[in-house]
């Protein structure tokens, strides 16, 4: 509670910040992570490029693209949506499909 009061995150208990869709709380969390941010303000979206759905209408399955200001630079962070095994999703339901996403590590715009 004190360090959101002075406008900080913290890390370890960062499950993503709600205004970002899930890929781009993956890449905030991943920069954040990699750069040691913690301030709300210091990490900031630039863009985000979601990977075309196939002709099923599936989800992509190439990567979500995402483009940011941090540490006084622009960074892309590549997010890819990985298959776990199926599970419940709370207590006495059957096993449903499940996804994590998984980033790439952020490298500066450009590269």
């Amino acid at each position: 509670i004190d360090a959101r009061r002075r406008g900080h995150l913290v890390p370890d208990l960062l499950r993503g910040q709600v205004h970002l869709s899930e890929p781009e709380q993956a890449a905030d969390i991943a920069l954040r992570t990699v750069l040691h941010l913690t301030a709300l303000d210091e990490v900031r979206r630039i863009e985000v490029r979601a990977a075309p759905a196939d002709a099923a209408d599936r989800p992509a399955t190439g990567p979500v693209r995402t483009w940011w200001e941090a540490a006084g630079r622009a960074w892309r962070v590549d997010v890819r949506r990985e298959p776990l095994p199926d599970r419940p999703a709370s207590c006495g339901t059957d096993p449903e499909p499940a996804f994590a996403w998984r980033c790439d590590d952020p490298v500066p715009a450009g590269h």
